[in-house]
């Protein structure tokens, strides 16, 4: 019976130590992926980062751009007012 219960045992231990050598390696595995991960995830970080950055400058163009398009939208409307204005005195006078 003793020798049936040590049986038990050694298997029982022998079994808990492979066990925790799997874990052992799961672990280093785990770690290693964890690392891995941090790295793509820094990377892609980083390029985010720089597309932010060109999107921002390209906003930053094109609200330029409008201002510069409004500004000129009112100098050509102004000036075809003038000349409006010109050609409506033109006709006032010839009909007179």
């Amino acid at each position: 019976m003793e020798e049936k219960l040590l049986k038990l045992f050694q298997d029982f231990y022998n079994e808990f130590k492979d066990f925790k050598a799997e874990m052992t390696d799961f672990k280093a595995e785990m770690t290693d992926f964890k690392k891995s991960t941090e790295r793509r995830l820094d990377k892609i970080d980083f390029r985010l980062e720089g597309i932010d950055d060109k999107v921002s400058e390209a906003f930053e163009a094109i609200e330029a751009h409008a201002q510069i398009n409004k500004e000129q939208h009112k100098e050509i409307m102004n000036e075809l007012k003038g000349e409006l204005n010109i050609v409506q005195l033109a006709v006032k006078r010839a009909a007179k």
